[in-house]
């Protein structure tokens, strides 16, 4: 890296394996419903659970990045997380992001996002101001048209697949390197971040 350079990060759960595999099942099944091919779907190893996007960052800023990142998610405890129940952004009549929903420890989890948030203002990056929503992208809707947009949600309603995907524990957080290319993002993860707060 030179000095010049800029790298686009995130901070991030990494899923299981066994998880993506799940993942990867269901949107097989979604695709089924999208006859005409009209979602953006994901590609199941590039699924995560973003919780801060830093957007393009100066390389020579990374390591101060890293420390501060590092020292406040330390204290955070290992927690567990349930995938479940399929969505939709905004509304079920004109879906223009598809979902997978979490449940489980989500006050950990927000301990987690929040703490990433409030290290990183020092350094210069706004706070998000929307609500934190923990979901897993599955899919994106193009403008395809209300009446498009209407027949898809419907389909999905109905969607009669599986609506748990497992209980999984996360022990960290990484951050991640996102590289744009013409057919998908190429995630290269540039540190990992222990939990390693004790129960109480």
């Amino acid at each position: 890296m030179n000095d010049k350079e800029t790298i686009r990060c995130f901070v991030a759960l990494e899923l299981p394996p066994v998880l993506k595999q799940e993942l990867t099942t269901l949107i097989t099944e979604l695709q089924q419903l999208d006859r005409n091919r009209k979602v953006r779907w994901v590609r199941p190893d590039g699924i995560h659970l973003t919780l801060k996007f830093l957007g393009e960052v100066a390389a020579p800023r990374l390591p101060e990045i890293i420390s501060v990142t590092e020292n406040a998610l330390a204290p955070v405890q290992p927690f567990s997380l349930i995938a479940a129940k399929l969505g939709v952004f905004p509304r079920a009549d004109a879906p223009r992001v598809i979902w997978v929903g979490l449940d489980g420890n989500l006050k950990a989890l927000a301990a987690a996002q929040q703490a990433v948030e409030k290290s990183l203002v020092p350094l210069g990056f706004a706070p998000e101001t929307r609500p934190f929503s923990p979901h897993l992208t599955l899919g994106r809707v193009p403008d395809i048209g209300a009446e498009e947009k209407r027949r898809l949600g419907q389909l999905l309603q109905t969607f009669s697949g599986k609506n748990s995907f497992g209980h999984y524990r996360f022990e960290e957080a990484v951050l991640m390197q996102s590289t744009l290319l013409p057919d998908g993002a190429i995630y290269t993860p540039l540190a990992h971040f222990k939990f390693e707060g004790a129960a109480p």
